[in-house]
C-alpha cells in the first residue's frame, strides 16, 4: 500500500519507538535458547516488529521470506521504494487528490510508481546511497541486524546440524539402496549363470517364459506379484537379463525378492536336472543302438528284464536302495490278481443278441395306416469267442509284391555267416518244420485245444483266469497286430520255451551270483560314461523335445529304443547315482545277449508286422470301396459269393470252411472284413502251397464290384468325408459333434435327397442312467423350445422299442401311427416322415440314446430314400462311438475320485495330485496326441478345470516329465521344483498311455513303507478298473462280484475302485500260507488290545459271535475270501457299529502294526466302506 508521511514524521516515529524496543532486545534471546525450534519464527517475527521502518517494511518483514531475501530488501529495495512513494504523493498533494475521493483520469499513483522504480533501479542506478532514508535505514539496519542475526546465527546452526543429519541419512540411505541394488543384482547374475551358460552365454527367452508361467503355480507362496512382461526376443544375455529382472522386481521388498528368485533358482535347478536327465537319454539310446545290432529298431522286452534283473541282484544292499527293483512299480506296471470267486456271484452272463429289425407291422390300405420300411439286420458281434475256429498256419511266408525291394532287404537282410553257422541253421529249420508238422498233427486229433484266432489276428490266449472266460483280451495296437500267418511261430516259440523250462536252471543261477564292483566313471569308456558334471551350453538349442512328441505303445515282446532309455532311467532312481548308471551301462553293454535264434524269430515276427500293416492299409482302402452304403459295414454273403468263384471255383470248400467259422456275423466291421481275408488269405496259400498272393486276393474281390455311375460315386465319396469330418471331432466337444452332425445331415438331404429339398426337425436323446428315460441333449433350433432339456419315459411312444432291439425304425406317415408320442398336441393332425436311431455301438447290447429326424415342418411323407437312411446307420455308429468314449472317461474319473477319497482318509503325505489325460487328436491317428490337465487335487480340495490346459513340452519345458512319461508309456518317479513326483502311467485297449496321475509328496523322496505299498495297490486296482471299463463299453462285458452292484449301475460305477481293492486284499489273504498264519496264532501272546479289537470285529461281522484264536485258521480266515459285506444278511449285524472307530483315523496306528495284521485292517476298512455303500446309498 501508499503511505503518506514525510521524512521528519518518520524520523520522529523512530526516535520515539526506538529506546522502548532496545530496552527487550535481550530476552527474546534468552528465551530462545530455552525454547524449541517451533517457537524461532515467532521470536524473530517479534524482534522484526520493534523496528517500524514502515508499514510497507513492517508487511514485508512478516512475510514467509528467508532472513537473506529480507536483508536484502532493507538495504537496497525499501530504500528506493520510500523515495519514490513519497514522490507519489507529494505529487498526488499538489493535484489535490489526498483528501478527496474523486479519481482523476490523468494520474495513475501505480504507473507513477513504476515508472520511478524503472529509471531508479538500484541494479543500474547508483545514486540511490544520496537519499535522506539511506543512513537512517542504514544505522536501524545495522542495529537490528546484530540483534536479528545472532538469533538467526542460533538457528542456521541448528539447521545445519539438522540438515548434516538428514544428509548423513540420505547417504546411508542410498548406500542402503547402492547395497541392495548391487546384491539383486549379484543374485541376478549368480542366477543367470545357474542356467548352467557360459560366461558369454544366453539365455532362449522361450526359457524365461517357461519360467515366468511357471511361477503362477508356485505365487501362492509369497504374496508378490512381479511386474514382468511375456519377452518377445529370441534370446537374453547377461546384462540384458539382469536389466529387465531388476527393473521388473524393483518394487519388490528384499523378503518378496528372494522369495521369487528362490522360485526362480528351482526352475533353474529343474531345468538342470531336465538337462541332465536328457543327457543319458542319449547315451542310453546309444547304447540301444549297440546292442541292436541287427537294426531292427526294437529289443526283447524279456531279455532286457532280464539283465535288469540280473544287475539288481549283484548290486549291494545299500546300492539297491539307490534305485527301483525291476519286477516293482514304477519300472513295471503291477496287476492286481483275477478274481475267482463262484460262478453264482456274478450276475447273469450277458449274451450279445442277434439284432432284429423292427416289425412294424403295415395296415390293411383301407385302414390308412403308414407304411413302415424294416431296417436290415446290421453286424453283430461274436456271441461267444469259444465259438470260433482257428486256422492252421504255418511259417510266414515271403512277401511277393507286397513291400518294397529296400524295405525287403532292410527287413530279410541278416549278417553274414560261416558255413557251420548255416549248417546248423538248416539243422534248426529242419528241426522246425518237423515240430510243425508233429503239431499240426496234434492239433487235427484234438481240434478243441487248437489256439484260437481273435479278429485282430492274433492267437487267444488260452490260459485265462475265470473274469478273463468272460471278458475278451485286450487288443494290442494297430501297429503291432499280427495276423494268422504267424501262429505257427508262435506255437513254435511256445514249444521252445517250453523246453527251455524243462532244462535245469542251476548253471543260470550260480551265473548270477556275483556283485557288481563300483567303479570310477574314469573307468568306463568314455563314449559311454554318465556323470553328473554340468558342462556349460546355449540351453534349448541342443535339447530339442519334437522326438518325444509321438507316442509309443506298449509291447510285451519288445522295447523299442525310448522305451528302453525310459526304463533305465526309471529303475535308476531319484537321485540317479553316477556310478550305479555307469556301471549299468557298461553291464547291459556286456552282458544282453539274444541268440541268433532270438534274433531271427524278432527279424521274422517284425517283418510279419509290417506286413500286416501293409495289408491293413490295403483292405481299408478296399473297405471304403466297398462301402457304399456309408453304414460302416459290409454285408458278408455277398463277399462269400464273389471269393467262391475265385481261381474259377477251385477253392470255393477253402473258402466255405472259412466262412463257416463268420458264420454268426451276418455283417462286417473294419477288423472284421481285414479278420475274415486274412484267414481267407491263410488258408488258400496253406492249399495252394504258398503261392497265393494276399495284394491278387483283394484285387480280384475290387474287380467283381459292380461299376457305378458318377453321381452314385460322388455321393458315396461325400459322404464318407462327412464321417470322416465327424469321426475326427474330440469326444469333449460333443456340443460341437452334436452340431457338425446336424449341420451334415441338412446339407445331405439339400445335396442327395429327394427333390425339393426339405426342411428337417433334427434331435438328439440320451438314454438316462436308470434306464427308463430318456433326455433331449440337442435339437435343431426349431426344436429347441419344444424338446430341449425335456425327458420321455418308457411307456411314450416307440423310443424304447428302438433302444431295446437296438434297429432303427422308418415311419412314412406319422399321422396314422398310434404309437408315436407328440411334444406338440397339434402335430398330430399333420403327417410326415419320421425317421428314429438307435445309437449303438456295434459290440453292444444296449444304446447310448436316439438319434430323431422328421418333417413335420413340410408335412412331407415318404421323405426320405434308403441311401440317406443307410447313412444316417453310419453317422449314428460314429456318435455312438464318440459317446462310449466320454463314457470311459466319465467312468476313470469316479475311479480317480474314489482314489482321492482313500488318499485323504489315510492322511497320506501327499501334497497334491493332478490327473492328464493323453488323447488322440482324431480317433483315425492315435499317434497324435495331446496331454491335457483335467484335474487337480489340493488342500484336500479338489477342482475340475472347465477347459482342460494343454500341456506341450516345445512350449512348456518344465513339464518335459509329464510328457515323457505319456510318450513312452513308462511310469516313473521323478523330482522337478524340489519335490518329489510319482507319475502312474494307464494304458488303454491300444497299449497306448491315454492318461496320467501325479502324485507330489513335497519335499521327501519317499513314502514310507506302509503308504508306498497303499498307493502302489491302489495304482494298481486304477489299472484294474481300467480293462474292466474297456471290456464293458467297448464289448460290453461286465462282471457283478458284490451284492450291492445289482442296486443300480451307476452305484456299481461308482464304486468299483472300492470292490477292487477289497477283492484285491481278498486274494493276498488268500495267498497267506499255513505256516505264516499259524505263526501269527502261535504269537498271540503279544497281541496288544488293538489287535484283538479288530479281530474280535473280523470275527463277529463273519461269523456273529466270538471266536477263539485257536480256530481262526480254520474257521474264520478262509471265510473272509468269500465274504460279501454287502448282502442283505450280513447288513444287518450289529458288530459294524464297532468298526467305526478303527476307520477315523487309522494311519495314527497301522505304521506299527505287522504285514499280515495291516493286512487284515485293510479288509476290515474296505469291508465297512462297501457295507456303508450299500445300505446307505
Amino acid at each position: 500500500m501508499i503511505v503518506g508521511g514525510s521524512a521528519s514524521n518518520y524520523r520522529e516515529i523512530h526516535s520515539k519507538n526506538q529506546p522502548t524496543n532496545l530496552s527487550t532486545n535481550d530476552d527474546p534471546i534468552d528465551n530462545y535458547l530455552s525454547q524449541d525450534r517451533n517457537s524461532t519464527l515467532q521470536t524473530i517475527q517479534e524482534v522484526a516488529s520493534s523496528a517500524l521502518i514502515d508499514s510497507l517494511a513492517a508487511e514485508w518483514w512478516s512475510s514467509n521470506l528467508s532472513q537473506t531475501v529480507i536483508n536484502d530488501l532493507l538495504e537496497n529495495l525499501i530504500p528506493i521504494v520510500v523515495l519514490g512513494c513519497e514522490k507519489v504523493i507529494n505529487e498526488a498533494d499538489e493535484r489535490h487528490l489526498i483528501e478527496t475521493n474523486t479519481p482523476d483520469r490523468s494520474f495513475n499513483p501505480i504507473n507513477r510508481l513504476a515508472s520511478f522504480l524503472m529509471r531508479n533501479n538500484p541494479k543500474y542506478m547508483h545514486y540511490s546511497t544520496l537519499s535522506p532514508y539511506h543512513y537512517t535505514m542504514k544505522t536501524l539496519l545495522n542495529t537490528k541486524k546484530i540483534q536479528v542475526l545472532k538469533v538467526y546465527g542460533e538457528e542456521e546452526t541448528l539447521l545445519r546440524t539438522i540438515l548434516k543429519q538428514r544428509q548423513t541419512e540420505r547417504i546411508e540411505h542410498r548406500d542402503e539402496i547402492n547395497k541392495e541394488e548391487e546384491r539383486r543384482r549379484n543374485s541376478l547374475k549368480t542366477f543367470f549363470f545357474d542356467w548352467n551358460v557360459p560366461e558369454r552365454g544366453w539365455i532362449q527367452t522361450k526359457l524365461i517364459n517357461n519360467m515366468l508361467e511357471q511361477f503362477n503355480e508356485f505365487s501362492k507362496e509369497t504374496d508378490s506379484k512381479p511386474n514382468l512382461p511375456v519377452y518377445q526376443s529370441h534370446r537374453m544375455h547377461l546384462g540384458t537379463f539382469t536389466d529387465n529382472f531388476f527393473n521388473g522386481l524393483k518394487d519388490q521388498s528384499a523378503n518378496n525378492f528372494d522369495s521369487i528368485i528362490e522360485i526362480y533358482r528351482r526352475c533353474a535347478q529343474t531345468y538342470s536336472n531336465i538337462v541332465q536327465e536328457h543327457e543319458l537319454d542319449l547315451l542310453l539310446q546309444r547304447v540301444f543302438v549297440q546292442l541292436d545290432d541287427r537294426q531292427c529298431g526294437f529289443l526283447l522286452r524279456k531279455n532286457v528284464m532280464k539283465t535288469l534283473e540280473k544287475f539288481y541282484n549283484a548290486l549291494t544292499d545299500q546300492d539297491k536302495k539307490l534305485v527301483n527293483q525291476p519286477d516293482d512299480w514304477p519300472v513295471t506296471k503291477q496287476s492286481i490278481p483275477e478274481d475267482d470267486l463262484p460262478e453264482e456271484n456274478s450276475s447273469e452272463p450277458e449274451k450279445v443278441e442277434e439284432e432284429q429289425p423292427i416289425e412294424i407291422k403295415e395296415a390293411e390300405k383301407s385302414s390308412g395306416e403308414p407304411s413302415t420300411n424294416e431296417q436290415e439286420k446290421p453286424a453283430e458281434a461274436s456271441k461267444t469267442d469259444d465259438k470260433e475256429k482257428a486256422i492252421e498256419s504255418k511259417e510266414p511266408e515271403k512277401p511277393s509284391g507286397e513291400l518294397s525291394t529296400n524295405e525287403q532287404e532292410k527287413l530279410v537282410e541278416t549278417p553274414k555267416t560261416d558255413d557251420k553257422e548255416k549248417a546248423v541253421e538248416g539243422t534248426e529249420i529242419h528241426e522246425k518244420e518237423k515240430s510243425k508238422e508233429e503239431i499240426k498233427t496234434n492239433d487235427q486229433q484234438k481240434p478243441a485245444e487248437e489256439p484260437k484266432v481273435t479278429e485282430q489276428g492274433k492267437p487267444a490266449d488260452v490260459s485265462k483266469s475265470n473274469e478273463n472266460d468272460k471278458t475278451p483280451e485286450k487288443s494290442k495296437s494297430s501297429e503291432h497286430k499280427m495276423s494268422a500267418t504267424t501262429l505257427a511261430d508262435n506255437h513254435e516259440m511256445k514249444v521252445d520255451e517250453k523246453k527251455k523250462t524243462e532244462e535245469p536252471e542251476e548253471e543260470e543261477d550260480e551265473e548270477t551270483k556275483f556283485t557288481i564292483e563300483l567303479k570310477q566313471t574314469s573307468a568306463y569308456d568314455p563314449n559311454y560314461r554318465f556323470t553328473k558334471e554340468q558342462k556349460s551350453v546355449y540351453n534349448l538349442e541342443h535339447f530339442d523335445t519334437g522326438d518325444r512328441n509321438k507316442p509309443v505303445p506298449f509291447d510285451e515282446e519288445f522295447i523299442d529304443r525310448r522305451q528302453f532309455s525310459s526304463l533305465l532311467i526309471s529303475f535308476s532312481g531319484l537321485k540317479k547315482n553316477d556310478l550305479i548308471v555307469s556301471a549299468l551301462i557298461d553291464y547291459f553293454r556286456a552282458s544282453y545277449k539274444e541268440t541268433e535264434e532270438d534274433k531271427t524269430g524278432k527279424k521274422t515276427v517284425l517283418h510279419q508286422r509290417l506286413i500286416d500293416e501293409q495289408r491293413r492299409t490295403q483292405t481299408d482302402l478296399l473297405f471304403d470301396k466297398l462301402n457304399i452304403t456309408c453304414t460302416g459295414l459290409l454285408k458278408l454273403e455277398p463277399i462269400v459269393t464273389i471269393l467262391k468263384q475265385y481261381k474259377e471255383g477251385s477253392v470255393v470248400d477253402h473258402i466255405e470252411e472259412v466262412s463257416e467259422t463268420f458264420r454268426d456275423k451276418q455283417q462286417l466291421t473294419n477288423e472284421q472284413f481285414f479278420d475274415f481275408l486274412v484267414n481267407i488269405h491263410q488258408t488258400l496259400n496253406d492249399a495252394l502251397g504258398g503261392e497265393e498272393r494276399f495284394d491278387e486276393l483283394l484285387k480280384y474281390i475290387e474287380s467283381q464290384q459292380p461299376q457305378m455311375n458318377p453321381n452314385d460315386r460322388t455321393r458315396i465319396h461325400t459322404r464318407q468325408q462327412w464321417l470322416k469330418r465327424i469321426r475326427n471331432i474330440p469326444f469333449r466337444t460333443v456340443g460341437q459333434l452334436y452340431k457338425e452332425v446336424m449341420d451334415i445331415i441338412q446339407k445331405d438331404s439339400d445335396t442327395f435327397g429327394n427333390q425339393p429339398s426339405k426342411h428337417l426337425s433334427i434331435y438328439i436323446a440320451l438314454l438316462e442312467n436308470d434306464k427308463n428315460h430318456v433326455r433331449y441333449v440337442a435339437t435343431t433350433n426349431d426344436q429347441t423350445d419344444l424338446l430341449l432339456g425335456k425327458t420321455l419315459h418308457r411307456d411314450q411312444g416307440i423310443s424304447f422299442q428302438v433302444l431295446e432291439n437296438g434297429r432303427w425304425a422308418y415311419i412314412n406317415q406319422t399321422k396314422n401311427h398310434s404309437r408315436i408320442h407328440f411334444f406338440n398336441p397339434d402335430a398330430k393332425q399333420d403327417s410326415g416322415s419320421f425317421v428314429l436311431m438307435p445309437l449303438k455301438r456295434l459290440q453292444r447290447k444296449y444304446p447310448n440314446g436316439l438319434l430323431g429326424i422328421d418333417t413335420l415342418q413340410d408335412k412331407r411323407e415318404k421323405a426320405f430314400s434308403k441311401h440317406e437312411v443307410q447313412f444316417y446307420e453310419g453317422i449314428t455308429s460314429i456318435i455312438s462311438d464318440t459317446l462310449t468314449s466320454l463314457d470311459f472317461h466319465n467312468n476313470i474319473m469316479k475311479i480317480f475320485h474314489r482314489f482321492i477319497h482313500w488318499i485323504k482318509q489315510r492322511n497320506f503325505d501327499i501334497s497334491s495330485i493332478d490327473y492328464y489325460s493323453y488323447e488322440p487328436v482324431s480317433i483315425d491317428n492315435p499317434q497324435e496326441r495331446i496331454l491335457y490337465h483335467v484335474l487337480t487335487y489340493s488342500n484336500r480340495q479338489v477342482m475340475k478345470f472347465e477347459t482342460p490346459k494343454v500341456i506341450n513340452s516345445r512350449e512348456q519345458v518344465f513339464k518335459y516329465h509329464l510328457e515323457y512319461a505319456a510318450t513312452t508309456c513308462q511310469s516313473t518317479v521323478t523330482s522337478f521344483f524340489d519335490q518329489t513326483h510319482m507319475i502312474q502311467v494307464l494304458r488303454g485297449n491300444d497299449n497306448f498311455c491315454f492318461a496320467l496321475i501325479d502324485a507330489n509328496i513335497g519335499q521327501k523322496e519317499k513314502l514310507s513303507k506302509v503308504q508306498k505299498e497303499d498307493v502302489i495297490t491302489m495304482f494298481q486296482c486304477i489299472n484294474r478298473s481300467v480293462d474292466l471299463f474297456e471290456q464293458e463299453l467297448f464289448y460290453d462285458k461286465s462282471r457283478r462280484l458284490l451284492s450291492y452292484e445289482n442296486q443300480s449301475e451307476e452305484l456299481r460305477l461308482n464304486y468299483l475302485f472300492d470292490r477292487l481293492w477289497y477283492r484285491d486284499t481278498c486274494n493276498k489273504l488268500k495267498e497267506l500260507s499255513s505256516e505264516k498264519i499259524q505263526d501269527f496264532i502261535n504269537n498271540q501272546s503279544k497281541w496288544n488290545d488293538q489287535i484283538k479289537q479288530i479281530l474280535s470285529s473280523i470275527s463277529l461281522i463273519i461269523k456273529e459271535r466270538e471266536i477263539k484264536p485257536a480256530n481262526y485258521a480254520n474257521d474264520l480266515f478262509p471265510l473272509m475270501h468269500t465274504f460279501d459285506p454287502t448282502h442283505a444278511e450280513n447288513a444287518q449285524n450289529d458288530a459294524w457299529n464297532q468298526v467305526e472307530q478303527f476307520v477315523k483315523n487309522p494311519s495314527s496306528w497301522r505304521q506299527s502294526l505287522a504285514d499280515i495284521m495291516r493286512l487284515f485292517t485293510n479288509w476290515l476298512i474296505l469291508a465297512n466302506e462297501l457295507h456303508e455303500i450299500s445300505t446307505t446309498r
